[in-house]
């Protein structure tokens, strides 16, 4: 998400793009969704890795797929936007959503150690994509 707001133009008022930002994190939540998800596919809800080995996390892309490492990457990046601009997060209503957000990722990333020498680092198969290609498109 913190890389997403720095491609954002100077022009725009982030009071008014961080809550769509945070909103479309929240489509990509895998696992139970909090009643703090304020934008999440309902066609995801039943399917939202309920079997998979590894619970919680996001999905990538348009797919059914959790990559740990860009999770990491993208928690971290949060994590730091949060302890910096905390200000900023709250001025647009969003501080609570990343928050939950990063909680999220956090458990995540914590349930892929599934042993002292192994992390999980992809959950689904990337083929996937093409079954959630047809069914966004109806077909």
């Amino acid at each position: 998400m913190a890389s997403l707001w720095l491609m954002i133009p100077n022009e725009y008022d982030l009071k008014q793009v961080l809550p769509a930002l945070t909103g479309f994190v929240d489509t990509a939540r895998s696992g139970a969704l909090p009643a703090l998800t304020r934008a999440a596919y309902l066609w995801l809800e039943p399917l939202s890795g309920l079997t998979d080995p590894v619970q919680g996390g996001f999905y990538m892309a348009a797919d059914y797929v959790k990559y740990s490492m860009p999770i990491a990457t993208s928690m971290m990046m949060l994590a730091l936007s949060l302890a910096q601009f905390p200000e900023g997060y709250s001025a647009a209503g969003s501080l609570d959503a990343a928050r939950s957000q990063l909680r999220h990722g956090a458990d995540y990333l914590m349930a892929a150690h599934t042993a002292p020498d192994r992390f999980v680092v992809q959950v689904g198969n990337p083929t996937d994509y093409l079954t959630s290609l047809r069914f966004n498109n109806g077909g």
